[in-house]
């Protein structure tokens, strides 16, 4: 069996907005993973996350959203160069909410791509917009988190963020209002697909099949900026 590496900078997005009032809100990681063809024996099963612990808003917006997601692993991430999202199976997570959380960050920065939401902060925030773009994609999860009426859930890496987003925050007092106001475009993005009746009833587009994996500890970013 073969393994590939999977490389993440998460440096996708950035942009030289002016840093205007915000409109109304709405690492290096590498893992080795293995496809299931390339696994012996491997039955290729799949299981559904437990529909008392589903969530038929997020589900739906995951589905619906177009972007390539692979479950595997226990390492999140989007890979810009691949336009491809990698999550670790639903099971891995110690809650459901953890998941979700993960998943619209990582949906937030899948936004970023110049044929979505186009965001390149480069010009405006240089060797920053790493820092920048993962507090968009905070911000972005917190705020699909409130729309679909689930916690967001708090992980150990933001306290590796902290310092980065206050260096940001502290070199550009406006930067705070930029990365709410691109954060509330990607939600907007993300949403546009998603009728009334899809955000507040339960979904029949919902039903993602997740490949079955036994239970991990909880699934960590361990990047910094």
């Amino acid at each position: 069996m073969t393994a590939g590496q999977i490389g993440h900078s998460d440096a996708e997005a950035q942009d030289g907005s002016t840093g205007s009032a915000p409109r109304r809100p709405f690492i290096l990681n590498t893992a080795t993973v293995f496809n299931g063809d390339q696994v012996d024996g491997f039955p290729g099963e799949v299981a559904q996350i437990p529909l008392n612990h589903r969530h038929d808003q997020a589900e739906s917006i995951i589905a619906q959203s177009g972007a390539r997601i692979l479950w595997g692993g226990d390492t999140a991430c989007y890979l810009p160069g691949r336009d491809e999202i990698h999550l670790p199976p639903p099971a891995n997570f110690v809650s459901a909410e953890a998941y979700y959380s993960v998943a619209f960050h990582e949906l937030t920065h899948w936004t970023g791509h110049a044929d979505r939401c186009a965001r390149d902060l480069t010009g405006r925030f240089g060797s920053s917009a790493y820092a920048m773009e993962e507090l968009i994609a905070e911000l972005g999860a917190a705020f699909m988190a409130a729309e679909v009426v689930i916690s967001q859930e708090p992980r150990i890496d933001h306290a590796q963020y902290i310092g980065c987003w206050l260096d940001v925050l502290q070199q550009d007092a406006r930067a705070i209002f930029t990365a709410a106001s691109k954060a509330s475009d990607a939600c907007r993005f993300l949403l546009k697909n998603q009728t009334a009746t899809d955000l507040h009833s339960p979904s029949s587009q919902g039903n993602v099949a997740y490949p079955e994996r036994p239970m991990l500890q909880p699934v960590e970013r361990t990047s910094a900026c």
